[in-house]
């Protein structure tokens, strides 16, 4: 009374199937860690305001400066007249 040739295929089958997974699932843990991205609050690092397109960008600066040169223009042509 031994196993069955059949039985000892199937067992062999499973084993085979069983280790091709783990590879599988080793490899798939090793990729998943190699491409990892760490996470998007702790790695941007900014001023915290919203990023506008280029088209719509101007700084503080940019802005009080042009609203300067706004008032000189007024001033300058209210001289004129």
């Amino acid at each position: 009374m031994g196993i069955e040739p059949e039985t000892w295929r199937t067992l062999l089958v499973v084993a085979v199937n069983g280790t091709r997974t783990n590879m599988i699932r080793g490899a798939l843990a090793w990729l998943r860690e190699r491409i990892a991205v760490e996470d998007a609050d702790e790695r941007i690092e900014g001023s915290g305001e919203p990023i506008m397109s280029p088209q719509h960008r101007r700084s503080s600066d940019a802005e009080g400066e042009l609203g300067r040169l706004e008032e000189l223009a007024d001033e300058t042509e209210r001289d004129d007249s």
